[in-house]
């Protein structure tokens, strides 16, 4: 999906996931409990929607796998985050981030408050900390939209607008008796392809899903055709916890 078409692509750029095996991120690093857990069962619209709604959440861990040959982790601890990549060859890279919104950035606007994005370098092999304006803050919710929700929305031309979020779609989904699962088939939606999307969840909340098809779009007047298989996992939330590495003074 693309430009008006969704927001599959635009996933990619924005926050870069996907590839090879899930690497390891925070808690019990998303594993789960494989065919023993209880999952919940989902009776409205409303429950659906509430299930995915992580605006109130400051604690909490994503793990993404799926596109662009990387994996990637991301671990909220309030003002405290970790994201952590592995690319297909195996290489992997840990940021950590501080947001202190009751610190103004010097010549900002007082609400951007600053970031500290603490990066490790390989040459002293020792953590080093830049200070940035925090406008482009990551929030949990944030990524759960970018990367998950807006995945099967459309571009309305009539009321132009987007629509038709997961959030949105509890309509399109049959319960699973014997996986626990919400399962949905579209044969067509934007520019994918026999797209098949799941979705489990665990104490009123969207625990884990993928999303598989075939995505064909034009590029140059060559047709590009790219196989979709995106899974994930939310894990932790409140309990989340994310230690700061020591930077040397």
């Amino acid at each position: 999906m693309k430009n008006k078409a969704g927001k599959m692509l635009a996933v990619v750029a924005a926050i870069a996931v996907s590839g090879a095996s899930l690497l390891v991120g925070c808690g019990d690093d998303g594993k789960g409990g494989g065919n023993n857990v209880k999952w919940d069962k989902i009776d409205s619209a409303a429950e659906w929607a509430a299930a995915m709604d992580f605006s109130l959440t400051t604690n909490g861990s994503i793990m993404i796998e799926g596109m662009e040959n990387r994996n990637t982790a991301y671990c909220f601890d309030g003002n405290k985050l970790m994201r952590t990549f592995e690319d297909a060859d195996g290489t992997k890279s840990t940021n950590y981030y501080e947001y202190k919104m009751d610190e103004p950035y010097p010549d900002f606007p007082p609400e951007w408050g600053t970031e500290y994005r603490y990066i490790f370098d390989d040459d002293t092999s020792a953590w080093t900390v830049k200070k940035n304006a925090a406008v482009d803050r990551h929030t949990f919710a944030e990524i759960f939209d970018d990367a998950i929700d807006e995945n099967l929305r459309e571009y309305d031309e009539t009321a132009g607008a987007y629509k038709g979020k997961l959030s949105e779609r509890y309509s399109d989904f049959k319960y699973d008796d014997k996986t626990g699962s919400y399962v949905a088939h579209f044969d067509e939606l934007n520019d994918t392809k026999d797209l098949d999307v799941e979705v489990r969840f665990k104490n009123g909340k969207v625990a884990e899903g993928k999303f598989k098809g075939v995505f064909a779009y034009e590029d140059e007047n060559e047709t590009v055709i790219e196989n979709i298989n995106i899974t994930y996992k939310i894990y932790d939330l409140g309990v989340t916890k994310v230690t700061l590495p020591q930077v040397a003074q």
